[in-house]
């Protein structure tokens, strides 16, 4: 017998929770007790696709399971599953389901049928090929049985369809994930009234769905509705929402109504055309919670003022036309990206952008100039102080290249660090204005971006009238 066999059955059962699916079935060969306890294991899950590392430092390499034998593997398991165990969590991933197969959905169907009656409080399903050429409608169809549930907890389901003509009744279901799953509207209406402690929602790439509406749902705390382009409405009526999280695309109108909440503290809208223009200006203010406000494309912020003494952090970018004055006292950490627009000239620019973002931004703040040619970021200036004059000057010798201007509360080392990890590979030179150049020694010798050169120093401006020495460095892609 193996040392390992000699091991409490509750840590067996915890070992086998931790492998992968071919390890998990290779186990049960080992001896009679692995198979024993890999059939009492209250944790299963089936995947067709498991992942194998090759040699070290190399990237993983993708093998398959044959699908027949892949699923008759699983009824077979099911099937002889002891009757007086019960599934805690099951996880099934079938990459080359066919919808078309009615001997496949069957097939689920029956173990679906099997977990439920073992009381599974996780159930996590996941059909198809997850590239972005998934098609929704060929997804599996989930069974009704599967809604009405005493016992799931949590359920996340990618490449399902939900037709849904039944209420649904999942009283202890606390989170919720779709991806990729055809939904539509009843089927929002239905979890309203069947799902009274959810904690959780969220969708991501769900099409069909129109009108999102939410309404109260007392334990509901975060909801996500990510790319969900068929969606026109948005309405959420849930007291005690903490977070509201909405990912659209250029070009597809939405109009979103939240209701005054009390405890909303995160709130991010990115490319939200939003119908109703006056609705961050109008209820802003009444989020009395709110800490963080994140806005990304949202093109129609004209003569809005967005005020809120609690809001500590703020990112903006990719807001065309930006015309909006901010009343923040507390704001700690902020992020604003713009392109710089010179149409007025540099002197009139600068003086609308310290009305719109007030001198404490300014002061504040460190400032990235990013130099684009075709659309790609080639080269980058950051300097550790943004006040008016340099901000000026920075830009007077830079606006034939039309930049994007990002000032940030943000460190300069974490703003390399943050621009090299978005296009390392893409930058030419990164060239820093700062006092502290010598906190930057240590962290380039460790060579975490290793297609940039060693730090080069340079003096950049030399001591004058007594003035403090400035120092500036440049750093660049092999």
């Amino acid at each position: 017998m193996d040392l390992l066999s000699q091991l409490p059955d509750e840590i067996l059962s915890v070992i086998l929770t931790q492998f992968s699916t071919k390890e998990f079935i290779q186990a049960g060969f080992l001896s009679k007790t692995w198979k024993e306890i890999q059939a009492s294991c209250p944790s299963l899950n089936f995947d067709q696709v498991y992942n194998k590392p090759q040699e070290p430092g190399q990237l993983f390499q993708t093998g398959n399971f044959e699908k027949e034998p892949f699923m008759n593997y699983i009824s077979k398991f099911l099937e002889n599953f002891p009757f007086e165990f019960n599934i805690k969590n099951f996880h099934l991933r079938i990459q080359t389901f066919c919808s078309r197969s009615d001997h496949d959905s069957a097939q689920i169907n029956h173990w679906l049928d099997i977990v439920s009656a073992k009381g599974v409080e996780e159930l996590c399903l996941s059909f198809g090929d997850q590239g972005s050429n998934f098609d929704q409608s060929l997804g599996y169809r989930l069974p009704d049985f599967v809604l009405v549930s005493t016992k799931i907890t949590q359920m996340k389901l990618y490449g399902c369809k939900l037709e849904v003509s039944n209420p649904i009744k999942l009283p202890k279901l606390q989170v919720l994930k779709l991806e990729k799953s055809d939904v539509n509207d009843n089927f929002i209406k239905y979890l309203n009234n069947g799902c009274p402690l959810i904690e959780e929602l969220h969708l991501v790439l769900c099409n069909r769905l129109t009108n999102f509406r939410v309404l109260g749902l007392a334990r509901l705390k975060i909801v996500s509705l990510l790319y969900c382009l068929d969606v026109k409405k948005v309405e959420i009526e849930s007291p005690n929402i903490e977070a509201f999280y909405f990912y659209s695309k250029k070009n597809r109108p939405c109009r979103i109504t939240l209701k005054a909440y009390e405890h909303l503290r995160k709130l991010v809208l990115h490319h939200a055309c939003l119908l109703n223009t006056g609705w961050l200006q109008n209820q802003i203010p009444t989020f009395l919670s709110l800490q963080t406000l994140m806005l990304t494309g949202i093109d129609n912020l004209k003569n809005a003022k967005i005020s809120n003494h609690k809001i500590e952090n703020l990112t903006i970018s990719e807001c065309k036309n930006v015309v909006v004055e901010f009343d923040c006292p507390n704001l700690q950490n902020f992020e604003i990206i713009f392109d710089f627009q010179d149409d007025d000239g540099l002197s009139l620019w600068i003086k609308k952008l310290k009305k719109i973002f007030g001198n404490y931004i300014l002061q504040h703040s460190r400032v990235a100039i990013l130099l684009y040619k075709k659309s790609e970021l080639q080269h980058v200036l950051i300097h550790d102080e943004a006040n008016e004059i340099r901000l000026g000057l920075l830009l007077d010798d830079m606006k034939d290249w039309m930049p994007k201007v990002v000032i940030t509360s943000s460190p300069v080392l974490d703003l390399i660090i943050k621009l090299l990890r978005w296009c390392e590979n893409k930058l030419k030179t990164i060239y820093v204005v700062s006092n502290y150049s010598n906190i930057f020694d240590k962290w380039f010798s460790c060579e975490a971006f290793p297609n940039f050169c060693s730090l080069q120093k340079m003096a950049a401006f030399g001591e004058q009238n007594g003035e403090k020495k400035e120092k500036g460095f440049a750093f660049g892609n092999n």
